[in-house]
């Protein structure tokens, strides 16, 4: 098999990572968002080191966009490149929605961007690492909610996160989760991580799979990784397979 072809398109957000640009059969896309502080060029790298070799599919376009850069709390108000600002990491802080309702339409944008390509929202995957995983949840389930599916690495929501004011409102189609989190990580804390999972399965209905990784502290993992790549191509198989 030929290597994935990696390239750089202009985005509404940043610059965009974009693998597997040569697929013949592209019936769908993938689109990973980085953690706070890092860009869409380190998590395309970093994820290719820890799996070992490209994260690609036969007809999955996988997309690594890059947050702007905005003052974050976090690190005393310096300019980092993160997908929304945060006060405190803490289950029981409040959201920053200024920022998450922005960086919400510019990603809508970016998922419409391959609409316009022809890709419907139903093959169209969102996810991330820690702050990305955290943020694909807020445009899965407060705007798209047709999608084929969100995951999370490393993430979580807050205690009275915008997205579950946004699920009791909901009627209809949710689109299934899955998510990994090391029972080790002493940054965003894996009772944080399950807590999210629990209530969005167990309170909202969501179809869920959750992996706790033994030992795993605030990394990727390469067992995760291989178990995401399993889930998307269970939830869309490649027709031509």
């Amino acid at each position: 098999m030929a290597a994935p072809i990696v390239g750089i398109s202009k985005s509404k957000l940043a610059v965009n990572i974009v693998a597997n640009t040569g697929l013949k059969n592209c019936v769908g896309a993938v689109i990973l968002l980085h953690g706070s502080g890092d860009n869409g060029s380190n998590f395309h790298s970093w994820i290719v080191d820890t799996l070992g070799e490209e994260l690609s599919f036969p007809h999955l376009q996988v997309i690594y966009p890059t947050a702007p850069s905005r003052p974050y709390t976090l690190s005393g108000g310096m300019l980092s490149n993160v997908w929304f600002d945060r006060h405190a990491l803490e289950y029981e802080s409040h959201e920053d929605t200024d920022s998450i309702n922005h960086m919400t339409d510019e990603i809508s944008k970016l998922i419409q961007d391959q609409v316009n390509k022809g890709i419907p929202e139903n093959r169209i995957f969102l996810g991330g690492f820690s702050m990305g995983g955290s943020m694909s949840l807020h445009v899965a389930f407060n705007r798209y909610t047709s999608i084929a599916g969100v995951f999370t690495l490393s993430s979580y929501l807050y205690q009275e996160s915008l997205v579950y004011k946004a699920l009791q409102k909901h009627k209809g189609r949710l689109p299934p989760y899955f998510a990994c989190h090391g029972d080790a990580d002493d940054l965003v804390k894996y009772s944080w991580g399950k807590l999210t999972v629990e209530r969005l399965q167990e309170k909202y209905n969501v179809q869920t799979e959750f992996h706790s990784i033994p030992g795993l502290d605030h990394q990727l993992h390469q067992g995760s990784i291989k178990k995401l790549k399993s889930w998307i191509l269970n939830v869309l198989p490649n027709s031509d397979s």
